[in-house]
């Protein structure tokens, strides 16, 4: 070619180029054209090589398919890019790089069936350390969402199952009549609740695996409750016993109720 030209829907036979450089004619238009089979192209600066996408295999190999643009695919195998929504199948990531990682980033984007080496939570420190995040990270999820351990304004105390938290719990526990049936007053409450003990006492270390407590506390023993009122004590997976301190409040009406009678009859003497 010794001028600018413009080849539409035309299919070119062998066609040959001659030390080929990006961006060497200067302009020039090839439409819908066949038959462009280039090897060697080399460019002594930098040029912008402007296609929709890029198929790189074998000749012979009728199972390429056409990517969406802006996709290199080599031999049918799409090479991944982080700036749009990505499905990856059967594939193993070799040492990949998280960048301060936020929940719910990428918006998008499906992983099945693939492989990857040990990833920290963060870019720094062992795995299973959480980072701190500053601002709200959107997790939105209509499933069940499980972890190990959770932290609410302090770090997660690593033991399975434990919540912690330095404000507030605010929860409702379900409670209404409708929701009930067989409902009977405690019987004996003053007698089973002169069984129970309330004690202070000191944290025995060495247990860090069960719980996260230290020091001075209050509280009950959970044998001695579980003798008189069974339904809010629990035997956890390892062994050790748990007390729900909020329905002990039951019983404590009941007793007060039966004290306040027996106060009664007293007066009524």
């Amino acid at each position: 070619m010794t001028g600018i030209q413009t080849l539409t829907n035309k299919t070119l036979t062998s066609p040959t180029l001659t030390t080929p450089v990006l961006g060497t004619p200067s302009s020039g238009t090839l439409t819908s054209c066949t038959g462009l089979p280039i090897s060697g192209l080399t460019a002594s600066t930098s040029t912008a090589l402007g296609v929709g996408s890029i198929e790189l295999g074998d000749a012979t190999d009728t199972t390429l398919a056409r990517s969406a643009a802006g996709v290199v695919t080599i031999e049918g195998v799409e090479v991944v890019t982080l700036s749009r929504a990505q499905t990856l199948t059967n594939k193993t990531l070799t040492s990949p790089t998280l960048t301060t990682p936020a929940l719910g980033t990428p918006a998008s984007g499906t992983l099945t069936n693939c492989t990857f080496p040990t990833l920290n939570q963060n870019t720094t420190g062992n795995a299973g350390t959480a980072t701190t995040a500053t601002t709200a990270n959107g997790l939105n999820t209509s499933n069940s969402y499980q972890v190990n351990s959770l932290g609410i304004g302090t770090p997660a105390s690593g033991v399975a199952g434990e919540i912690r938290a330095t404000n507030d719990i605010t929860a409702f526990y379900s409670s209404d009549e409708r929701l009930k049936e067989n409902i009977n007053p405690i019987p004996n409450a003053l007698q089973k609740l002169s069984q129970i003990s309330g004690n202070t006492f000191d944290w025995k270390s060495g247990f860090g695996e069960i719980h996260s407590h230290s020091g001075t506390d209050v509280g009950v023993i959970a044998q001695e409750v579980e003798k008189v009122l069974p339904q809010v004590v629990t035997t956890r997976e390892n062994g050790y016993k748990a007390v729900q301190y909020e329905k002990i409040i039951a019983l404590l009406i009941e007793a007060v109720k039966e004290l306040q009678e027996e106060v009664n009859q007293l007066k009524g003497k």
